[in-house]
């Protein structure tokens, strides 16, 4: 048995600071963040939705489709040094405790000393899945995030890091 989520989503979230959005109509992501001199952020944007795991169910795989717009990284370091990094995650909760979990990494910039990195991609359609043993007539939910990280320490040391994606659909399978 295969169910389709497309959006509408019922869920989103967002957490951090720079621009963020999740548009459950849409699917739409949107996570750019920046620092300057000294610190480390963490940003996240997700949609995603609710499914019934059927009685009887051993094994659930939920797999999600997502076009990637566009993701950058740039980090550049006069003395000092610059991280950055932008993710694509889907995760299968049961209630706030993820059961199922993949994570890519679309790129990582680091930069050190008189060194600046420029990274970018895009477009392009980024298929993710994971599975769980699971089911007994349980509510669970699947979510698809952009998450970044910035860090940087030093004169002329900052880093930016975004990523701009559509969560497509999710399809969860009984197995």
């Amino acid at each position: 048995m295969t169910t389709i989520l497309r959006p509408p989503y019922a869920l989103n979230y967002t957490q951090g600071s720079g621009y963020l959005r999740a548009d459950p109509g849409a699917g739409r992501l949107a996570n750019s963040q920046t620092i300057h001199f000294i610190g480390s952020s963490q940003s996240i944007a997700q949609v995603g939705s609710g499914f019934q795991g059927p009685s009887g169910t051993r094994r659930i795989r939920v797999e999600a489709t997502v076009r990637v717009d566009s993701y950058f990284l740039f980090t550049p370091a006069l003395i000092g040094y610059a991280s950055a990094e932008t993710i694509m995650n889907l995760r299968v909760m049961d209630g706030s405790r993820v059961v199922a979990h993949d994570r890519r990494s679309l790129g990582r910039a680091i930069a050190a000393v008189f060194w600046v990195t420029d990274l970018r991609g895009g477009p392009f359609t980024l298929y993710m899945a994971a599975e769980f043993w699971g089911g007994g007539g349980r509510q669970y939910s699947a979510h698809v995030d952009v998450e970044t990280w910035v860090g940087a320490g030093g004169i002329g040391a900052g880093a930016i890091a975004s990523g701009y994606a559509v969560a497509q659909e999710f399809r969860v399978r009984v197995l």
